[in-house]
């Protein structure tokens, strides 16, 4: 046979934070309206009240809420039944503290009556959510009670001529209850307690109250003094007359006498413990939030369902989903199936505009043409020996080239380095229909000319050997030769300090033509480039031949003035079995070199040079040229130093 359950327990406990500690109250209903004590505790911190509340089997915890944190507001009732008194203070309520707090924040009680009342008097509290109080950390969310509810409860029905009143110097605290011939003015009010003179703050306030229940002036100072006299330190104290002590003690079961307890420590929290039986409970029930209920799942499904609304919608997606379901199975396959196999139809429109789009770059290509390329291929056909004086050169017009053959060069004579350039122009395959017009019919010397030719090919880009292109090899490497442009840099370089102005020799081709070109002050290595030989050139055909055999192995060398750019001048001055052609410069001796200006000695370098290149064959005429280059390099060096 089970036992029955124990019945459930009716112990409440309350907790009035002071300071530094916990008064803790626990009691239960006793005899009539009696409140029994249970147990009176002062717990030092906040992990000490749970077991407590354990241990005396509590079944609701009250936390005492201090005044300062409340707004509390009185109203004369007329009078009725209670329904009649409770609608009443629901629209005072409404009136006076509209919007300060939510209802759980807020209560509402009628003071109980002495029976002599001509009226009865409303009490209106509420506790805003802007307050930071807060209460222990409990197992179960604790209920709050404002302490001003506990003092009226204390009050009861009795009517005294001094007031009550409750001092909280921790919190900043104090209530007052004061009774006329009206009913009862209380009052909640936030005061700096510890800044100042207690006693004269807690009688200015009850002054206040005084003039609020309209009492007499004699009645208000005297009131005021004897208040101020009761006070003797600024430590929390509770006032009662003795007959609201009488009327506490007997609506209380004590389990000590009451000499043996202290009414400024445990007091209030056991007139907040009378509350919770008398008129005044609503006071005792504020939450500091609403209880949050989480539904289960089928709890949640069921509540939702049982909507007729929400049901209704269902039914409508239930029937959508039917019929568009296969729409969309069959969109989601058709999907499916243009990701794995584009569409022919957009291949096709790629392509095509694909063919629009190199249909316009051919057609840019045609008709634009590149004029500093042309430029270049025009250069690469000049010969040494040419000057050009005139250019015109335009967007599908004929170009027309005006200029002068003006000295021979490899027995070549003026007639023939015109007649190469044509070669080279038509052979470049840029250039077509070339013709040429002298300007004059001398047989020897300088010829002035004109060349017309039409661009066939613009965008075209000739395979020049290494030797043609002048941007590999310029035309001060082709004149001078690589050691001369070498001699001549650290020539530059030994005299760059001087601030003497050397005379400008005439530096060209044999012939004179005093202004053509001056060699640069120092080497200059080419851009490495990857051509072909030159195709078609008559000058090539029988003797260029080691030429284009050795183009890769110049490429890195080309300015530098070894071995390699000696076996260029020995291709471009011909094979061994060629016969020379050119002057020899005469052999002068260290006297007559002396006697030379530097420009002097320069064209004799220049005609030196010339002359080594035409004497690979004869090993006595070159040595005795290497000899006259060296003095004459010598000289120049020399006079270098002597100018700094």
């Amino acid at each position: 046979m089970s036992l029955p359950d124990p019945p459930e327990s009716n112990v409440v406990a309350v907790l009035h934070r002071r300071s530094g500690h916990w008064a803790c109250v626990a009691g239960q209903p006793g005899t009539g309206e009696a409140i029994r004590i249970l147990e009176l505790a002062q717990l030092a911190t906040d992990d000490e009240i749970q077991p407590w509340l354990e241990r005396v089997n509590a079944s609701s915890t009250r936390v005492v809420l201090p005044s300062s944190e409340v707004i509390c507001r009185t109203c004369t009732l007329p009078d009725g039944d209670e329904d009649t008194l409770d609608e009443t203070l629901r629209l005072q309520a409404e009136t006076q503290l509209l919007g300060t707090a939510p209802t759980h924040r807020m209560a509402t009680a009628a003071l109980p009556s002495s029976g002599s009342d001509a009226v009865r008097t409303g009490l209106i509290l509420a506790w805003p959510e802007s307050s930071p109080f807060d209460g222990p950390p409990l197992e179960t969310t604790p209920l709050y009670v404002p302490d001003v509810a506990g003092l009226a409860s204390l009050l009861d029905g009795r009517r005294p001529a001094e007031p009550v009143v409750w001092i909280d110097p921790d919190h900043d605290s104090l209530s007052i209850a004061l009774t006329h011939m009206q009913g009862i003015q209380v009052r909640a009010l936030r005061e700096d307690l510890k800044a100042g003179d207690t006693s004269r703050s807690v009688s200015k306030a009850v002054a206040e109250t005084a003039i609020q229940a309209d009492l007499p002036l004699e009645r208000i100072e005297q009131l005021a003094e004897e208040t101020a006299a009761s006070i003797s330190d600024s430590s929390a104290r509770l006032l009662l007359p003795d007959v609201v002590l009488d009327s506490a003690l007997s609506r209380l079961e004590l389990p000590q006498p009451i000499d043996e307890i202290d009414l400024n420590e445990y007091g209030i929290a056991m007139g907040c413990l009378l509350a919770t039986g008398d008129e005044l409970a609503p006071m005792t029930l504020f939450r500091r939030d609403l209880p949050q209920i989480q539904p289960t799942i089928m709890e949640a499904t069921t509540e939702q369902l049982s909507s007729t609304r929400i049901a209704t919608w269902l039914l409508v997606a239930s029937i959508l989903v039917l019929l568009l379901a296969p729409v969309a199975i069959s969109g989601a396959r058709l999907g499916l199936l243009k990701i794995a196999h584009p569409s022919l139809e957009d291949r096709v429109q790629d392509y095509e505009r694909q063919v629009k789009q190199h249909r316009m770059y051919r057609a840019l290509g045609n008709d634009a043409w590149p004029m500093t390329k042309l430029l270049a291929d025009i250069s690469n056909c000049t010969p040494v020996g040419i000057e050009l004086e005139q250019i015109r050169l335009g967007q599908g017009e004929p170009v027309k080239l005006s200029g002068k053959a003006t000295h021979p060069v490899n027995g070549q004579d003026a007639r023939q380095l015109i007649a190469e350039m044509k070669e080279l122009m038509e052979a470049s395959g840029v250039f077509n229909d070339v013709v040429i017009r002298y300007e004059a019919q001398d047989t020897f010397g300088p010829r002035d000319f004109t060349i017309d030719a039409q661009v066939s090919q613009p965008l075209y880009r000739p395979p020049y050997s290494e030797d043609a292109d002048f941007g590999i090899r310029t035309l001060a490497h082709r004149i001078y030769g690589d050691e001369a442009m070498a001699q001549g840099a650290m020539v530059a370089e030994a005299g760059s300090g001087s601030t003497t102005t050397r005379e400008t020799p005439a530096q060209s081709a044999p012939q004179g033509n005093s202004n053509r070109i001056t060699p640069p002050p120092a080497s200059t290595t080419p851009p490495a480039s990857t051509v072909d030989t030159r195709a078609g050139r008559p000058s090539d055909t029988t003797t260029s031949t080691p030429a284009r055999n050795t183009t890769t192995r110049r490429r890195s060398g080309s300015s530098s003035g070894g071995g390699a750019s000696r076996a260029d001048a020995d291709n471009r001055g011909g094979n061994s079995g060629a016969t020379r052609t050119g002057r020899i410069p005469e052999k002068l001796n260290q006297q007559q070199i002396d006697a030379m200006s530097d420009g002097e000695i320069r064209q004799q370098l220049v005609e030196v040079s010339q002359a080594r290149k035409l004497a690979r064959s004869d090993e006595e005429l070159e040595k005795q040229l290497d000899e006259q280059f060296q003095m004459l390099m010598n000289e120049l060096k020399a006079r270098a130093k002597n100018n700094k």
